[in-house]
C-alpha cells in the first residue's frame, strides 16, 4: 500500500458476539493470530472478552498487510443490532503512524513524570502457578525497568507494559498485565521516587483455569523513604 494513502472501507458482522456496554462509536481491536494469519480477527478494545468477529475476506489481505507492518488504525462500531455489527475501518498511512506514535510516546513520557503524590493503597490480582509460591502476609518485590523502556513498549493501539512481582529471593511470583491503568499508577509512584510495601493478602485454595494458575490478591501502598529526603 502507497505510504501516504489513507484507506476508509465499512463492512458488516454477522451475529457478533455482543457483550453489554457494546455501542456505537464503541472502538474495537484487530488482531491477527501467529498461525493462520488470512483471518484477522475483531475484540473489544480493552481486551479480549470473547471474539466480536472476523473481517471479510475481501478486505483481510489489506489489513493484515497494515497490521503486519505496524501501522495504525482506527476501528469503530457505527451501527450496532441483535444481529449484525457495522464496523467502520480506517487505515493510516505510514507518516501518520509515525506522527502519532512520536506524539503519543511523549505524553506517556511526561504523564509518567509529572508530579504525582498517590493517595490510596491498589489492590490488584496477580495469578502463580504453584500454590506454594506464596502464602497470605508475604511480603513481594517489584520489578522495575528504566523509564526508556516503558515509553518505547507504549503504541496508540495497544500497551506492553507489566509489573513483575518476586519473592525475597527474587523468585519470580506473578506478572500482572492487560490493565494500563493500575499498572500507569504504580509507574508514575515509582518515577516520582515512591518505594512499595507489597502483601499478600489472601491466596486462592483452588486453581482458577481462566487464570491458568492460582489467584493471589495483593495491595501495594506506596511511600516515601523520609531517610532519604532528609539527607
Amino acid at each position: 500500500m502507497d505510504s501516504n494513502k489513507t484507506d476508509c472501507f465499512t463492512f458488516f458482522i454477522e451475529r457478533p458476539h455482543i457483550r453489554e456496554g457494546t455501542q456505537v462509536g464503541t472502538t474495537v481491536k484487530l488482531w491477527i493470530p501467529k498461525v493462520n494469519t488470512d483471518k484477522v480477527y475483531i475484540y473489544h478494545r480493552d481486551g479480549p472478552d470473547g471474539c466480536l468477529g472476523i473481517v471479510p475476506l475481501n478486505y483481510s489481505d489489506i489489513v493484515v498487510s497494515h497490521l503486519v507492518d505496524g501501522l495504525d488504525y482506527d476501528a469503530r462500531i457505527v451501527e450496532l443490532t441483535d444481529n449484525t455489527c457495522k464496523i467502520k475501518c480506517r487505515l493510516s498511512s505510514r507518516e501518520e503512524t509515525e506522527h502519532r506514535k512520536k506524539e503519543y510516546k511523549a505524553s506517556i513520557r511526561k504523564e509518567l513524570t509529572k508530579t504525582y503524590n498517590p493517595q490510596k493503597p491498589i489492590t490488584l490480582m496477580i495469578a502463580t502457578k504453584n500454590k506454594s509460591t506464596v502464602k497470605k502476609g508475604d511480603k513481594l518485590v517489584i520489578e522495575f525497568n528504566e523509564l526508556d523502556s516503558y515509553v518505547q513498549n507504549v503504541h496508540v493501539q495497544s500497551c506492553q507494559w507489566h509489573i513483575k512481582f518476586l519473592n525475597q529471593t527474587g523468585k519470580t511470583v506473578g506478572i500482572f498485565e492487560n490493565d494500563k491503568s493500575t499498572i500507569q499508577r504504580v509507574l508514575k509512584a515509582h518515577f516520582n521516587s515512591y518505594l512499595f510495601n507489597v502483601e499478600v493478602l489472601d491466596v486462592a485454595k483452588e486453581r482458577s483455569t481462566a487464570w491458568k494458575g492460582y489467584l493471589v490478591e495483593l495491595v501495594i501502598k506506596p511511600y516515601k523513604n523520609n531517610n532519604m529526603m532528609s539527607t
